[in-house]
């Protein structure tokens, strides 16, 4: 099962013991543009930390917090798209614009770092 707006596929990932998210936090569509949005900043937060790609792939540690955070977003996109579906990619009462979770992924493909969006 795969969701292809705009060329991409939602990759599902099996729920796992590295994933310390607390599902029961993703009760509305707000939430989830809440958690997701500020998961996505924190990889932007550490990525920007560094001067260049080359600087930031010389941290393990850094690169493996990101690969955390966005195995993280990965859980928050399904959790929501399976469960609030085309509220996902609707305008929504949340104050937050339908486009705000493809600009993220625009600066972070800018960045160097590749994090599937709706």
């Amino acid at each position: 099962m795969g969701i292809e707006p705009a060329n991409n596929q939602v990759k599902l990932i099996k729920p796992s013991k590295d994933n310390t998210f607390d599902a029961s936090k993703l009760n509305s569509v707000c939430n989830c543009y809440k958690y997701g949005l500020s998961t996505l900043e924190d990889v932007i937060t550490i990525r920007k930390s560094f001067s260049n790609l080359e600087e930031y792939n010389k941290s393990k540690e850094k690169i493996f917090e990101v690969k955390t955070l966005t195995k993280r977003w990965r859980f928050i996109q399904q959790h929501c798209l399976k469960t609030y579906h085309i509220a996902m990619v609707t305008e929504n009462d949340c104050g937050y614009h339908v486009d705000t979770l493809g600009i993220k992924k625009i600066e972070l493909s800018a960045l160097g770092i590749e994090a599937q969006v709706y």
